[in-house]
Formats: structure tokens, sequence, C-alpha cells
């Protein structure tokens, strides 16, 4: 069945020469992955500029339940796709963004609210200020967390406290298992979720507490959903922000 889709795009991979298959999150189905041209001819050229990293696109798609690859056509960008114009930066992180959703995501069916979240915030990406655009992948993951149902409870902080990553809350006193926060990393993971995404550049940040605030959130995911530490993206994000 032809369908309208209205799409982010996430992680490609190249299978042939003529071929790479696109995973990508819809508003309509949830993940899908797509079949694309590889290549250097036009078409080929085009798509791949058209659904490059957290890219916002529709596309009419055949989809079909007993198919779990889909064939699509009639690609065209959507307003407020952020990859027409972002710096070398922001397409680094973006890497890593679409690359940790293509995980998160795989089992995760069609939500109206995880979209107008993933949406939004994607479109945010491509406007937002230099000082945002730095801290926006700690915050997205700490925000998304909500909508995957891993969010901790933030009411329970007080000064002082740790944060105890299996059990997902703050405690007085730090747990007998090595997976927790001592209070300086809590205090500021409680920020990255207490901080509105769209105020993210509010938050100052030395590099040391942004390398060590990713690596926390994403153990905290690793905890509670899928493996997230062994992301490829990851390692060229900290070159460029070393």
């Amino acid at each position: 069945m032809l369908t309208k889709l209205h799409c982010i795009a996430l992680r490609t991979v190249r299978v042939n020469d003529s071929r790479n298959l696109q995973s990508v999150w819809s508003r309509e189905q949830g993940r899908l992955t797509f079949v694309m041209p590889a290549g250097n001819g036009r078409e080929a050229r085009r798509r791949r500029a058209l659904t490059a990293p957290l890219a916002l696109f529709e596309a009419v798609g055949d989809v079909r339940p007993d198919r779990d690859i889909i064939r699509v056509r009639d690609l065209s960008p959507l307003d407020g796709s952020p990859v027409m114009s972002m710096s070398p930066v922001r397409t680094a992180a973006a890497a890593f963004i679409a690359e940790a959703l293509d995980i998160l995501l795989r089992r995760t069916p069609a939500d109206d609210a995880l979209s107008s979240f993933l949406f939004d915030a994607v479109a945010y990406y491509g406007m937002a200020p230099s000082g945002a655009a730095a801290n926006f992948h700690m915050s997205f993951l700490c925000h998304l967390s909500r909508y995957l149902g891993i969010a901790p409870d933030i009411d329970e902080y007080m000064p002082g406290y740790c944060f105890d990553m299996r059990e997902g809350r703050f405690t007085a006193t730090a747990p007998l298992h090595g997976d927790f926060l001592w209070p300086a990393g809590s205090r500021f993971l409680l920020a990255l979720f207490a901080v509105p995404l769209a105020h993210c550049g509010l938050l100052r940040v030395s590099r040391s507490e942004r390398r060590k605030a990713i690596d926390d959130i994403l153990r905290y995911y690793s905890l509670h959903l899928c493996e997230l530490e062994g992301l490829q993206s990851l390692s060229i994000l900290r070159e460029i922000f070393d």
C-alpha cells in the first residue's frame, strides 16, 4: 500500500555497490528501513543529501505488513530540516544522535507524543544558537528518556545526594554496587533533566563535564534499555569537543 511518510533520517548501511539500507523514524509507522540506491549517480547523490543523519523528509513508501524493507519514491525535504545549513560540528553530533536513535527505536512502535518530541527537537537543533547546539546531544538524550519510559525521578533530589543509575533515583547514600554517580555528577545530571531542551544553552559546561556527562547518559541507557556505550560515532564526537 502506497503511504505518504514523514521521516527523520537515522543510519545508512552500505549493502553492495548498488544499494544502501536507510533506517528512519516515521511519524506514521514508527521505525522503518528503506532500500536506497548507492553509487555516484545523480539520483543516488540527491537521495543521500536528503537522508543525511537527522534530515527531515517526506516520501511515498510501499508499506506492507509482510515486508521489513520498503521501497520509496518522491523524496523531498520537510520544512525545518536541519541538515542543509549544519556546520561540521553539528553534523558530527547529528550522526551521533541518529546512531543512538537507530538502536533505541528499533522495537518502539509509532507514538504520537514521541514523534512530536523528535520532530520538534530535530527542527530546533538546526536553528539553535551555538551554545545550545553544543549541549543539545546531552540534553536531548535526557529528555528522550521520558518518552522511552526510563526517566529518573528528579523530585527526590536533595543537595549532596548520589544518583543510583540502576534504580533511576537519587539517594542520600551511595549504593553498594558501582553503578552510581557521586553528588557532583548527580547535580549536573539533574540540571540536564530539569532544564528544558530549548534552554539547554543556558548550562555552562566544561569539556571534561561534557565528556563525562555523555558517558554517564550512555551508561544509564545501557543499564535500562540496550547497549549504547560502543557507538561508532562517539569517538568522532569526542575528538570534536575535546
